[in-house]
């Protein structure tokens, strides 16, 4: 196998003289789910701690986090943080699960720390083959939603998606079920039949009320300081009062606190670049990220046929059409 899987980045590992696992890249680390070699010592406690990547060191929100065996568990909050209550002993197993991430076991053990847990996870790169799942559709005249309309997404999927030149948060959201844009000049969401104005924004918990820049093509968020996307379309708690249509949270990134990385991006519109490193040791870590438009060929065409468009727009003969010029 060593020889078969040389310079293909595989690795393997053998679970019994009939079974062979093999992995994208280093195998994951093992966790005896059965039983533990140590005798509990703590027992009914609270557990608090933290859930990041272990490449990037960036805390990752909105993770499930469960007490294997039981119905105990919770979720990480907007910083990466969770608590557990009434935990029944200290050499119980946690799990922990993340969108685009491996499922990862973490084994309690008596002496360690439960009021600063950190559990890191590891990314998921492996491009799974298609699923074509067939079924008969019921008749059904009508059917009660179970749950409210949300929906999450990473800046990592976001390039993946078709983009207008570059990354965009906001018009990635367009392509969701329920969502729309009014034109492909415009980044504002319409959703479900309701006007960008009936959506609230929120960017770290601060409101945000111009979204749109040059023109409404791009959104004034640049991906690269984005590390989650909540967006709720249908019912969503009353602390996001003040809105009838949607909410659109907004995460920043905290930078990376393992190693220093940085990033440029060009497009016929735009550039944007972004620098992010550790310091003091690792125990903080800083991000700048900028973009800049810029005026071009491509440019000049776009605010040309949005100044002709609006020209034929405006009333003929009296005195209250408004001209549009450079």
């Amino acid at each position: 196998m060593q020889i078969l899987l040389l310079g293909t980045g595989v690795s393997y590992e053998l679970k019994d003289p009939r079974t062979v696992l093999l992995f994208q890249g280093a195998p994951p680390e093992t966790v005896n789910l059965t039983q533990s070699e140590f005798a509990p010592e703590k027992r009914n406690f609270t557990l608090k701690g933290s859930v990041k990547d272990k490449n990037s060191g960036e805390t990752l929100p909105f993770a499930n986090v469960l007490v294997r065996g039981t119905s105990n568990g919770a979720n990480t909050n907007v910083d990466g943080y969770f608590t557990l209550f009434e935990i029944e002993a200290d050499t119980m197993i946690l799990e922990v699960s993340y969108l685009g991430y491996h499922t990862t076991y973490f084994r309690l053990k008596p002496g360690i720390d439960m009021g600063n847990l950190l559990i890191e996870m590891k990314d998921m790169s492996q491009q799974l083959s298609e699923i074509v799942v067939v079924a008969e559709q019921e008749e059904q005249l009508l059917k009660a939603s179970t749950g409210i309309s949300k929906m999450s997404m990473t800046p990592a999927v976001l390039a993946t998606l078709p983009s207008f030149g570059e990354k965009d948060i906001f018009r990635s959201l367009q392509l969701l079920p329920g969502v729309s844009g009014s034109n492909e000049s415009s980044s504002g969401l319409y959703v479900r039949g309701g006007t960008p104005d009936q959506n609230l924004v929120l960017f770290d918990g601060f409101t945000v009320y111009h979204i749109n820049h040059l023109f409404g093509f791009f959104s004034a968020f640049n991906s690269n300081a984005i590390k989650d996307v909540q967006l709720y379309k249908g019912g969503f708690d009353s602390k996001y009062g003040g809105r009838i249509s949607s909410v659109v949270e907004l995460t920043g990134k905290d930078g990376n606190t393992e190693k220093f990385n940085t990033g440029i991006g060009l497009s016929l519109l735009s550039f944007n670049a972004f620098v992010e490193s550790p310091f003091a040791d690792g125990k903080g870590s800083f991000l700048v990220a900028g973009r800049r438009s810029f005026q071009s060929d491509f440019y000049s065409d776009i605010f040309e046929s949005f100044t002709e468009s609006n020209q034929t727009d405006a009333p003929q003969g009296g005195g209250g059409g408004r001209r549009f010029g450079q």
